[in-house]
């Protein structure tokens, strides 16, 4: 379902300028679009941001300009400063290339400590940042119904 939506909305888009969040989206870009694109990259805020021209099906004009990023969830999985960054960073890309003002550091305010390194920590650390709370213990219930 995904992958046919997402078929749909590169085909089908006007867009000049798009971001594309995650490694599947970016790479099933590519795959259809596949001698379409020029690739490179622009140097912004200590970050390699990558970025592809979408030519024309006659190879003769550029159809979009196309800025690649870390999904947004990778906030909770990974280095949050770093992800943050990134994200930080291509969006302020597209905006310059669009007119579109963007928080310049929107994303990498968030998790600045080192990640967790179990589940329990994460989702302690996401709502004691969400609500400023510290989270009351609760333990699972092994006979619970699924």
């Amino acid at each position: 379902m995904h992958e046919e939506f997402s078929d749909w909305v590169f085909e089908s888009s006007e867009a000049k300028v798009w971001v594309i969040c995650g490694s599947q989206n970016r790479d099933r870009y590519k795959t259809i679009k596949r001698g379409r694109l020029i690739g490179f990259r622009i140097y912004l805020d200590q970050v390699n941001v990558p970025v592809s021209i979408e030519l024309d099906n006659h190879g003769s004009s550029v159809r979009r300009i196309i800025v690649y990023s870390y999904h947004p969830e990778c906030l909770v999985r990974q280095n949050a400063f770093a992800v943050g960054l990134m994200l930080d960073s291509a969006w302020n890309v597209a905006g310059a290339l669009t007119g579109f003002d963007f928080e310049p550091v929107y994303f990498r305010q968030f998790r600045r400590n080192p990640r967790p390194t179990t589940l329990s920590e994460t989702i302690r650390d996401c709502y004691a940042e969400s609500t400023g709370e510290e989270p009351r213990p609760f333990k699972l219930l092994s006979n619970a119904v699924h």
